[in-house]
């Protein structure tokens, strides 16, 4: 109740406290509170928590109702942020649910740490969709006109006080009827979690009974059920065998298992047994309510065309469909009640959202013509949408694949008819190059397919091609890996081992064939019963594909270089508010482009975009804008006090200028010192120096560090800078190192704040405001980082940077650290490298900085260390008590290494840095022993670097040679090189 008292409201708000059949007092001690807002008390016998909130938001009179579970602390601005999510757009609204530092540490609090922090991550990469797992009514919100709508929550699921069922039955209502669910990642709330491990089991087999009454109140719901706790998995095939044997056995296993839960054991063992006597636990309460209906006549479907016209072909007649037959399935599917979805609708299915019974998507694969001419017309009439996959050397040709065995030429559709076909609701797909036998492609070839299809594809100006159809339906489980890898979001097959799309089955999404004799009547029957593919038939392919694989590995040369030819990306900026886009490296001729699009200077997100070089280009930026950012862009004018335009008002919808009520006006007078260490590097600088001079904030000097110069060209370029701005000074440090460089600028400082970028770094104009806005946003951050954008992605080195840095450039969203957030961050927390930002972009409070002694000279480039002073200054301003705040407002432009040598040279230094500066914290006794505790994770996230870098690297570029190997070498040298740069120090000079 305090936490609550104490949030911010800056409008009416009442607080209703529903007492379910609690006899100990509880709501006489409500009634004598005295609270700074309204708070009614209902009293009632024990009916369920969903009747205890039903009755609470019949007793509401507001706009949205918030529901919160009474073991919930929240923070001060948590009603702020569920109202910013609302009206933003969203009709229900969860936030993030973190674990009360007063709970007890055992295997279930980490356990729901670690759900929490995953479902952040996942969410946040997701642009805050929700599925139906990821809703819990311990703290969500919810128009009372949707509330309402729906009926409410279920009474039946939690009578009798059982646990579960009551938010899913809810949400899965509210997505049915259209609502809108986002998730609000600041909107924090804390819960004690005082659980006993065999109150836990109990609760997971009360959640298998909810869930299989779900699977039956709500046909369809089953399958994402099931898929939830992996059902369809050999693990959780398993566990559904064991529920069925008798329990004596599973029950003197649980007895042992909760024994030593309760005793506080966390080791490995523990809690996989645990884990898995919770999902027998699990299937065994959903065994009780009869099992999960997985029924296949409600799962979703995806139908696969080919040519819609008469064809005599013997070749390929069997796989087209005529203009009648087409017209007559269409109008037999819209009787049946077919729900017709698109591609955005079939990847937030994937991601565990819940779509209508009966929903189906059309794909027709090889984009001929006659979909134009014969399909388009039917799909409109009815208002459907369709996906068109598309073989992309073949565009406006002929279907040569075919031809190429005797078959007749059929043409396909023009780039133009294309345009057309998207205007019409068809989203363009992939269907490789050539349509090519991907599973016969070398691993060069197929790498080289699938990213050339998928650039081909976006280039045509009509959105990301998210999605690619296999040529003849064959895959395997190296093509599938090599299609995720390109970037695709899915792919689809034909018939597979399961009946219907899941998330399990992303890459491999099964569909319906339909041909020249399947009848009305043969494919609504198909769809109810859809053909599993044969499970030998399974074995045999992904053998053959294991096979397959080996052998391309072994044709594969060595290594590639990065000279192999790169799509090259051009690197800008946008404001919604200005008429042309920024960057700091001219464009050439790249078809490809990625925007940091911002309003009044605050970052929203980036786009990636074809490129025409065009003044199409910006209306084509502008609608990604309000499509892939709108959520951003709307809190932001919302913030600013602005008009929000409506749907049909957004094309070409430009905003006035900022205002004094923009979230991104800043005003100080705060003097802050920037400070460029440089070395013998007086050529660049001055690119480096005009943008500094170019700043719009105004109390700034510019101390530009010398350091250990061997002449003095950059003495000449300051001093020539000094004579015409005098907010330019040159300071020298003759000895190497960047530490004792940026020591010197501290000295030399006058600033209140002390900011920091590098030689090799473009800062945009607003930077400075953006740090300030940083310190402005908590009394007690000591520090700020920003965002460090990528100038340039014009060879393999500065792509590959680019995806193994990514922590640098993605993240648009404000942060804060401090040593209280361990929950939120993970259990590297606070030693986790990268996670708060870089030296390339940061700023100090000065006094805080010479309290904690400036940079260890022990650490940082020009040392044998080379690197990890920027890891060290941040971990000890925040055991010193500080908070870091990430400002994405902050921007600035870093050119990336552009050729191999440097690349490797620098990973080498990436690595002697982060274990030099780990060794540190491993010599101090007040940090030895939180360190050794996060090895073990440590060593798993250096194992992960390689995957991680890749994924995001995509198969278009090749991984430079020896890469990660020189960043491992850099990782064992590290600890060596430090001390060997302590005892440098300790030497007397």
């Amino acid at each position: 109740m305090a936490s609550i008292a104490a949030t911010v409201r800056p409008w009416p708000c009442e607080l209703i406290v529903v007492v379910d059949g609690s006899t100990d007092g509880t709501a006489e001690a409500l009634g004598r509170l005295v609270l700074p807002l309204p708070i009614k008390v209902l009293d009632q016998p024990n009916r369920g928590a969903a009747a205890a909130r039903n009755a609470g938001a019949a007793a509401a009179r507001g706009r949205f109702l918030l529901f919160l579970d009474d073991d919930m602390v929240v923070e001060p601005d948590l009603i702020i942020e569920h109202d910013k999510t609302l009206l933003a757009g969203a009709d229900a609204v969860v936030g993030h649910i973190q674990i009360d530092e007063r709970s007890p540490v055992n295997i279930l609090t980490r356990g729901a740490e670690r759900w929490a922090f995953e479902r952040r991550v996942r969410l946040d990469l997701s642009g805050g969709r929700l599925g139906v797992e990821d809703f819990l009514t311990g703290q969500l919100s919810v128009r009372t006109e949707w509330f309402t709508r729906v009926g409410g929550f279920d009474r039946a699921l939690t009578a009798h006080g059982t646990f579960g069922g009551e938010d899913t039955d809810l949400v899965y209502r509210l997505l049915q009827e259209g609502a809108r669910a986002r998730f609000a990642p600041n909107a924090v709330s804390y819960q004690r979690y005082v659980v006993s491990a065999e109150q836990n089991i109990r609760q997971w087999a009360q959640a298998g009974q909810s869930d299989a009454m779900l699977s039956r109140k709500h046909p369809g719901l089953g399958a994402v059920l099931s898929a939830g706790h992996r059902g369809d998995t050999i693990e959780g095939r398993l566990a559904q065998a064991l529920s069925t044997l008798p329990q004596a056995p599973v029950r003197a296993l649980s007895s042992r298992v909760v024994e030593r839960v309760d005793r506080g054991r966390m080791d490995l063992a523990t809690e996989f047994v645990f884990a898995k006597v919770r999902d027998i636990a699990y299937w065994n309460g959903a065994r009780t309510r009869g099992g999960l209906v997985r029924s296949a006549a409600t799962g979703v479907s995806i139908l696969a065309y080919h040519a819609i016209e008469e064809i005599d072909d013997p070749k390929v007649a069997r796989y087209s469909v005529t203009p009648e037959r087409f017209a007559a399935q269409i109008s037999a599917l819209v009787e049946a009640g077919y729900t017709f979805i698109d591609g955005d609708d079939l990847l937030e299915h994937l991601e565990g959202r819940p779509l209508k019974p009966r929903s189906v998507l059309l794909t027709f694969d090889d984009a001929y013509e006659s979909m134009l001419t014969h399909a388009a017309p039917v799909l409109e009439k009815h208002g459907i949408p369709a996906v068109v996959c598309v073989v992309s050397d073949e565009i406006g040709g002929y279907n040569a694949w075919d031809v190429a065995h005797g078959a007749g030429k059929l043409p396909l559709l023009t780039a133009e008819q294309l345009g057309e076909m998207h205007g019409r609701g068809w989203e363009p797909a992939s269907h490789s190059r050539r349509h090519a036998h991907l599973t016969t492609l070398r691993d060069d070839d197929l790498r080289a397919d699938l990213a050339g299809s998928r650039a081909a594809v976006t280039a045509l100006g009509h959105g990301e091609a998210r999605f690619l159809a296999y040529p003849y339906g064959e895959h395997d489980r190296r093509v599938r890996a090599r299609t995720r890898r390109a970037g695709y979001s899915a792919a689809f097959a034909l018939s597979t081992a399961r009946a219907h799309p899941a998330r399990g089955n992303r890459y491999a999404l099964p569909r319906v064939e339909v041909g020249r004799e399947t009848t009305p009547v043969e494919l609504l029957h198909a769809l109810a019963h859809p053909a599993r593919l044969d499970p030998r038939e399974v074995v045999r392919r992904e053998v053959l594909g294991i096979v397959g694989g080996v052998l391309a590995a072994a044709k594969r040369p060595v290594a590639r270089p990065l000279s192999s030819p790169v799509t090259a990306i051009w690197c800008c900026d946008f404001d919604l508010a200005g008429d042309a886009t920024s960057s700091m490296v001219p464009p050439r001729d790249e078809t490809t482009m990625r925007v940091l699009v911002r309003l009044h200077g605050e970052p929203l997100g980036y786009v990636t975009l074809p490129r025409t070089g065009t003044p199409r280009d910006l209306g084509e930026i502008r609608a990604a804008a309000w499509r892939e950012l709108g959520d951003p862009l709307v809190a932001h004018l919302i913030e600013e006090g602005a008009a929000i335009p409506e749907e049909n008002e957004r094309d070409g919808w430009r905003p006035a200028g900022q205002t004094r009520n923009c979230p991104n006006h800043v005003v100080s007078d705060a003097l802050v010192s920037v400070v460029v260490c440089t070395r013998n590097r007086s050529e660049s600088l001055p690119d480096c120096l005009d943008r500094l001079a170019a700043v719009t904030y105004r109390p700034v000097e510019f101390l530009i560090v010398d350091n250990a110069p061997s002449d003095d060209s950059t003495r000449e370029v300051v001093e020539r800078y000094a004579a015409a701005d005098d907010r330019f000074r040159y300071v020298r440090e003759p000895r190497p190192g960047l530490s004792r460089a940026r020591n010197a600028g501290l000295a030399a400082a006058r600033g209140c704040y002390l900011a920091y970028t590098d030689d090799d770094v473009a800062v945009d104009s607003g930077w400075i405001h953006g740090l300030i806005r940083g310190f402005q946003r908590r009394d007690d951050v000591t520090c700020v980082t920003g965002l460090v954008c990528t100038a340039a992605i014009s060879n393999g080195s500065e792509a590959y940077f680019d995806a193994r840095l990514a922590s640098w450039s993605a993240r648009c969203r404000p942060q804060f650290f401090d040593m209280s957030m361990g929950d939120r961050y993970g259990v590297l927390y606070p030693f986790s490298a990268g996670i708060f930002g870089t030296g390339a972009s940061f700023a100090f409070q000065r006094e805080r900085l010479i309290r904690a002694g400036g940079f260890d000279e022990a650490l940082g480039a020009g040392t044998l260390t080379r690197g990890g002073e920027d890891l060290d200054i941040f971990v000890r301003m925040l055991l010193d008590g500080g908070a870091i705040a990430y400002e994405p407002s902050a921007v600035v432009w870093h050119h990336h290494r552009a050729d191999e040598a440097s690349l490797l040279k620098q990973m080498y230094g990436y690595g002697t840095g982060l274990t030099a500066y780990l060794t540190k914290l491993l010599l101090d006794p007040s940090t030895r022993t939180q360190l050794l505790k996060r090895v073990p994770a440590g060593l798993l996230k250096i194992a992960q670097i390689r995957t991680q870098t890749n994924a995001r690297l995509g198969d278009a570029v090749a991984a430079p040679a020896g890469a990660m190997r020189r960043e491992l070498t850099g990782f064992l040298a590290g600890p060596l090189l430090y001390l060997r740069a302590r005892r440098a120090l300790e030497r007397p000079r």
